[in-house]
């Protein structure tokens, strides 16, 4: 039987897929051939690859990755919400990559380059759905995928930037397509599950661009049509993706008022916006401009972060110059929706250049949406135009970009704009001779030339840490003890040059999730309401005057009510381990850190008080518990009124028990040694008992000779209505697109 032929226009978008799909594939091999940690840098290495092991070691164990055991300050992952929790697709993934046996930074690069690819693939679509050839289409594709941003900032360091926004232009495709037919199923249940792909992912960047791109759309129907129907199945797929993606958004709001991010409050904030000159660097990006950092340090820095413009915007100028010189400005007709492309196109552009608040600062993350608005408008110009022209005025644009900064002295690194000029040449001559891709091999070129002699480091801080595989062991630290570290952020600039392997034992930022060690410190926004102020510096970051108070008499009470049993002093910080009592012993000394143990350790699921801190004292009694279950989202205990001890102290410890109480005269509470979160909820014997925040802990509180079965659970109003709603959303959504089709009628 012959095989079935596709019809031209699939096969010629299968081609356009491949190409682009290939091309990010190609650079991004190329780059990790170059430098094996070119997607495994900063917050990639001390915050996603830690959340997403962790995210594993739970989904292995059968439980959804909501909360982790093993950093208190960085311990509430749901309402992290960047961590992507609630994506079924990052669940997917994860799972795949971490069964591979790679090295962290083997799998920072394949979950970069999967989602780069994916990237890619929407635009091709985005760019097909709206007429575009393939070649165009392709180069529209690597313009985005592989711009300067997207890939130096959210694929080699913030992943959560590029793991939503790789879901925008499939999510601008489904509802354009939405948009342009009449089937009801498509029109209905097409752009939903895409909406819900992109929220849950985890970026509030991404989510209020797919909110920018729903609204553009819907003026742009509107203004077409002047139907409010024609719009409808657009505000069907943004409340359906929505209601679909429920916990992940309700549980960030509800954790938002835990969270230091309302202390950045409505200051308007000038870190890394997108001067006025800063914008020739869409044209060279070697160029060297003032930026000002997160230190709020203004210096010269090149703007490889603008990398992937000049093919898309020297197609849009090279239309535009058509029309001015040949028909005259008051005769030029726009094509369809063109002023409709350049509002995007120029509000992005805007929006990168103000001042933002709150945690929309840093207003050049906007970039990505500047960078696919100006695809789309120069796709649009690519249909209209020959390659030779759009190849011509680039070459001009390079060479006036060229003489301005060689006239401010701006130019930089002088290799990167000789490569600019010969590959915009080649692209010259590959143009002139009929060669259709020609386009996408300069963007792709341009790309690869840009990252591989670009200073990336002095653009985009992009750091590396020297962490190997030890990461992922624990020794000398021991996973049954709970540490603090102590440390600054010199200590943390000591890690950064130190030898390979440094970090292990102190464990910066989110690093002790990798070998599955308990600490209190913690990299998150999202503090606990009881872990004491001087545990949960910025980034676990220690103060002189922290570090003296964790070293001192009065952290006991606190240490022996957490059961914090290790320490661990930086260099800069050894010296406070003198002031440490007796029964703290060194175990550990290197030009890393110092560890210190005190036996037996103390850290147990949950212990009895003795008093609760009233006045006068309320005298309580010391029930025996035994540990059924210790979950992370669940805690259950058997408790026993007992009034002399039925084991001797060896056979307590080895049947995990906590020693049992010497009366039953008073009432009992018990605190259990995890950090405290609005949202947990008791049972005893069935009933609801209330928890309360004890100096960091959860308590609950039992009646006299209370007997019976204690359930600590977490479960905050997100998860308790907000999963409901998102089964509901999909019930409904099954039932849309499973709604038969309506038979056209004919006439006989």
């Amino acid at each position: 039987m012959a095989a079935r032929r596709l019809p031209p226009s699939s096969r010629e978008t299968w081609r356009a897929l491949a190409a682009a799909v290939g091309g990010v594939c190609l650079v991004c091999l190329l780059l990790v051939a170059k430098d094996g940690t070119f997607f495994w840098k900063n917050d990639f290495q001390t915050w996603y690859t830690p959340i997403y092991d962790d995210m594993v070691r739970a989904w292995r164990g059968g439980e959804w990755p909501i909360l982790t055991p093993y950093s208190w300050s960085a311990g509430n992952l749901g309402g992290e919400y960047q961590a992507g929790t609630f994506s079924l697709w990052h669940a997917a993934v994860l799972r795949v990559l971490w069964s591979l046996p790679l090295s962290a930074a083997g799998k920072a690069a394949a979950l970069a380059i999967i989602h780069l690819s994916l990237l890619a693939a929407g635009v091709v679509m985005l760019l097909r759905q709206r007429g575009a050839r393939a070649e165009v289409a392709a180069a529209g594709a690597l313009s985005v995928a592989l711009s300067g941003w997207i890939v130096t900032w959210g694929a080699a360091q913030w992943f959560v930037a590029l793991g939503g926004f790789a879901w925008l232009p499939w999510a601008w495709w489904a509802m354009q397509k939405a948009l342009s037919t009449s089937s009801g199923r498509v029109r209905w249940a097409l752009p939903a599950p895409f909406a819900y792909l992109l929220i849950s992912a985890g970026s509030p960047f991404s989510t209020v661009m797919l909110a920018i791109v729903t609204a553009w759309l819907a003026g742009r129907t509107w203004a077409t049509t002047r139907d409010w129907k024609s719009v409808a199945p657009l505000a069907w797929a943004g409340v359906l993706g929505v209601a679909l993606s429920t916990p992940a958004w309700w549980m960030l709001l509800e954790m938002s008022a835990y969270s230091t991010r309302r202390e950045w409050g409505m200051t308007p904030q000038f870190e890394w916006l997108v001067s006025w000159r800063a914008w020739l660097g869409a044209l060279l990006p070697s160029v060297r401009v003032e930026w000002v950092d997160f230190f709020k340090i203004a210096a010269p820095r090149n703007c490889a972060v603008l990398l992937g413009a000049l093919v898309p915007l020297a197609a849009g100028l090279a239309l535009s110059a058509r029309h001015r010189w040949h028909t005259g400005r008051a005769s030029r007709r726009p094509y369809p929706g063109e002023t409709w492309d350049l509002a995007l196109f120029r509000f992005m552009a805007v929006l990168c250049m103000v001042p933002l608040v709150g945690s929309f600062r840093w207003s050049f993350r906007w970039l990505p949406l500047f960078q696919l608005a100006l695809a789309v408008a120069g796709a649009e110009a690519l249909r209209r135009l020959a390659p030779l022209r759009v190849a011509r005025v680039a070459a001009v644009l390079v060479a006036v970009a060229v003489v301005l900064a060689l006239a401010t002295g701006t130019l930089g690194d002088w290799r990167f704009a000789a490569a600019e000029i010969a590959i915009v040449l080649a692209w010259w001559f590959l143009a002139a001779r009929g060669v259709r891709w020609s386009a996408a091999a300069a963007v792709a070129a341009l790309s690869l030339a840009g990252f591989a002699l670009l200073d990336l480091q002095e653009s985009s801080f992009a750091y590396t840490y020297p962490f190997r595989t030890n990461l992922e062991r624990t020794a000398p630290l021991d996973p049954r003890r709970l540490y603090v570290a102590v440390y600054s952020w010199g200590d943390v600039i000591g890690v950064l040059r130190g030898p390979p392997g440094s970090g292990a034992v102190l464990r910066i930022g989110n690093t002790a999730l990798c070998g599955g060690v308990h600490f209190l410190n913690g990299y998150s926004s999202f503090f606990p309401l009881g872990v004491p102020s001087w545990f949960a510096g910025e980034g676990n970051v220690i103060s002189d005057e922290q570090a003296a108070t964790i070293a001192s008499p009065r952290a006991e009470p606190v240490f022996a009510l957490l059961g914090v049993d290790g320490l661990v002093f930086s260099p800069q910080y050894r010296t406070l381990a003198e002031n440490l009592g007796p029964e703290w012993q060194l175990v550990h000394r290197s030009d890393e850190a110092s560890v210190y143990h005190r036996d037996p350790p103390r850290a147990a699921v949950a212990h009895p008080l003795d008093v609760l801190g009233t006045d006068p004292p309320t005298p309580l009694s010391r029930p025996t518990l035994t540990v059924l279950h210790d979950g992370r989202q669940e805690v259950k205990l058997r408790v026993e009124p007992q009034s002399s001890a039925p084991h001797s102290r060896e056979e307590i410890a080895d049947l995990g028990l906590i020693e049992p109480a010497v009366s039953t005269a008073a009432p009992s509470a018990i605190a259990f040694s995890r950090p405290y979160l609005p949202g947990y909820e008791a049972r005893w014997n069935g009933r609801p008992r209330p928890v309360d925040n004890y100096h960091g802990v959860p308590l609950v509180a039992l009646p006299q000779g209370a007997a019976g079965e204690l359930i600590l659970r977490f479960r905050p109003p997100s998860l308790r209505f907000g999963i409901p709603v998102a089964v509901g959303a999909f019930v409904l959504w099954g039932l849309v697109l499973a709604w038969p089709r309506r038979r056209a009628s004919t006439r006989m």
